[in-house]
C-alpha cells in the first residue's frame, strides 16, 4: 500500500451555446491520480525492499473526458470520449507489470 494516494477529477458542463446553436451541454473534464512509492515485493531475504527489493515508484497520471449530448430522431444521445493516462506515462499501480498505456474509449448512450 502506498503511503500517499491522491485522486482528483473536475468536470465542467457548458450551459449556453457558443458556436451558433451548438455547445450547450458540452462537458470537458480533467483529472489526476498520484501515488507515492509502494513496496510490491515479498518480504523475504532476497526481495526485502530495505536492501534494494522490488518497489513501484511514485507516479502522476492524467485522465480526461469530453462528452456532448445531441438528438437523433427524437431520442437523446450522448457521445463521450474518455482518455486514461493522457500523457502515456509508464508506471505501475503494484504488481510486476506496468499499468495500461494511453487508452481511448468512445461511448454512446441513448435515452428513450
Amino acid at each position: 500500500v502506498p503511503e500517499f494516494r491522491f485522486n482528483v477529477f473536475q468536470k465542467y458542463t457548458f450551459t449556453d451555446n457558443f458556436i451558433g446553436n451548438l455547445g450547450r451541454g458540452l462537458s470537458i473534464g480533467l483529472g489526476a491520480r498520484y501515488s507515492s512509492e509502494m513496496n510490491i515485493s515479498i518480504r523475504d531475504m532476497n526481495y526485502n525492499p530495505r536492501t534494494g527489493g522490488l518497489t513501484a515508484g511514485d507516479y502522476l497520471v492524467f485522465d480526461t473526458v469530453i462528452s456532448y449530448p445531441w438528438e437523433l430522431y427524437g431520442y437523446n444521445v450522448t457521445t463521450s470520449l474518455n482518455v486514461t493516462n493522457l500523457l502515456d506515462e509508464e508506471y505501475s499501480e503494484g504488481g510486476n507489470n506496468l499499468s495500461a498505456p494511453r487508452t481511448w474509449m468512445l461511448t454512446m448512450g441513448l435515452k428513450f
